[in-house]
């Protein structure tokens, strides 16, 4: 195999996830050098193999030399954004930062075309680091990379201090489900300044929206009327707009579902028996965000069969909300037998929001990994567990048992960088004593362990 077929094997199998075959095949060119390759480009390659297989360290050193020489402009953004992802699963975000610093990088967008993701980088840094107020306004730089829905080019958009009770607002939801939820607890704060509020959102959050009455109207369909508005905006930047730089500056909803509104399944959930309590189950997010350059979300979903080492979840009734390809992964686990008989209903009901949020509120502890169904839990005020990886994402802060912006959620962090057990081995001595102190809160006997 030449150097050219081997390149354009490795690849192949890089854009295959084949992680190990193409190290070995950048492992090559690299140590021979052929004439005819460019070996920058073969160290960025070769740092992605070895990132996909957890070897950051490694993965880094490659990369460092592309940042120190600067000359070849073409692989140093690239290199340097690759770089911050690392960083954020070592949690060195503020390292990142301080490199920026010492290279000299420049964040005009006027400058660099491709800036406009160092700066949404730049954004993400600051916000792992609670400079919450520099990482909001930094995310703006979003909608330059499409990483945003585009706004309604014909609607002007609503200003940082546009304080009109008449004001007609349509939002614009643009980011992943877990964003959008989060963002929900600063809609109280903007209808004090504006006189009717729409929001444009997927249709999988529709009548959950609806549900939460925080919105004069959703929709859910593209078909915009421009004319119907007075302005528009995107629904994750309104920290920016209404100037939040601290969790106490707006504390999360506590958004309830009328009775009335679930569907009639859900209502059984806790008909059949009260002698133990239910748990809902959550073990992965979409797994195409999860990329090597995802700036720090990968490996946050684990497989169900790992909920095996929480053995007290034998004494509890389960229901998994999972929805996706891997909801049926928790058929093939010790855990099954335990499944309410309604799970069949839910698997069977099409994946939205508002069916998930409507079965959640008949739970009694959710436990889930870092994703959508982690904010819907905290955002109904339910007692929600979350299993962390040793560095997650920045809503869940770097460290301790609680959020900054979710104060009633417990997080269960690894201790060992990729080792689920590290997590899941404390949440269970956690499970056992939460279990017998809701037994004892009925008057129900103890139950011998399974």
């Amino acid at each position: 195999m030449n150097p050219r077929e081997r390149l354009r094997f490795g690849l192949a199998r890089l854009h295959a996830q084949d992680w190990q075959e193409a190290e070995c095949c950048f492992d090559r060119l690299h140590l021979k050098r052929p004439s005819g390759i460019d070996l920058s480009r073969v160290r960025l390659l070769l740092a992605a193999a070895r990132h996909g297989q957890n070897k950051l360290m490694p993965a880094m050193q490659l990369l460092l030399p592309l940042l120190k020489d600067q000359r070849d402009s073409r692989w140093f953004e690239e290199a340097l954004l690759h770089y911050g992802s690392l960083c954020f699963e070592l949690g060195l975000a503020q390292h990142w930062l301080d490199s920026c610093d010492r290279l000299g990088v420049s964040f005009d967008l006027e400058r660099r075309s491709g800036n406009s993701q160092l700066i949404a980088m730049r954004g993400a840094a600051k916000l792992l680091v609670g400079d919450y107020r520099g990482g909001w306004a930094d995310s703006e730089a979003r909608s330059a990379v499409g990483m945003s829905r585009s706004l309604a080019p014909s609607i002007p958009r609503w200003l940082d201090g546009q304080n009109n009770s008449k004001a007609r607002l349509l939002l614009l939801a643009d980011q992943g489900f877990g964003e959008l939820l989060f963002s929900l607890r600063f809609v109280p704060l903007l209808r004090q300044q504006v006189g009717f509020l729409q929001l444009a959102c997927p249709p999988g959050l529709g009548r959950f929206m609806e549900q939460t009455q925080l919105f004069d109207v959703v929709q859910t369909s593209d078909v915009l009327r421009p004319a119907a508005f007075d302005c528009c905006e995107y629904l994750t930047s309104l920290p920016v707009l209404l100037g939040i730089d601290s969790p106490d500056q707006v504390p999360p909803p506590v958004l309830k579902l009328a009775p009335e509104s679930c569907a009639d399944w859900t209502l059984a959930l806790r008909s059949s028996r009260n002698d133990a309590p239910l748990v809902a189950l959550n073990w992965q997010g979409g797994k195409a965000a999860e990329s090597i350059y995802s700036g720090g979300i990968r490996e946050r979903s684990f497989p169900a069969e790992a909920l095996e080492q929480v053995r007290s979840l034998q004494r509890c009734d389960l229901l998994s909300v999972q929805v996706g390809e891997a909801a049926q992964e928790i058929q093939g686990t010790s855990l099954a037998p335990r499944l309410v008989p309604q799970q069949a209903r839910f698997d069977a009901t099409p994946a939205d929001f508002f069916t998930t949020a409507s079965a959640l509120m008949r739970c009694d502890l959710l436990i889930t990994n870092d994703t959508s169904v982690a904010h819907l839990g905290g955002c109904l005020g339910l007692p929600t567990w979350v299993v962390l990886r040793k560095h997650p994402s920045w809503h869940w802060g770097d460290g301790g048992e609680r959020s900054p912006w979710y104060p009633l959620l417990r997080c269960f962090r690894q201790s060992i960088a990729f080792d689920w057990s590290s997590a899941l081995g404390p949440l269970d001595q956690a499970l056992a004593v939460w279990l017998s102190d809701w037994r004892r809160r009925r008057g129900i006997p103890e139950s011998p362990d399974p």
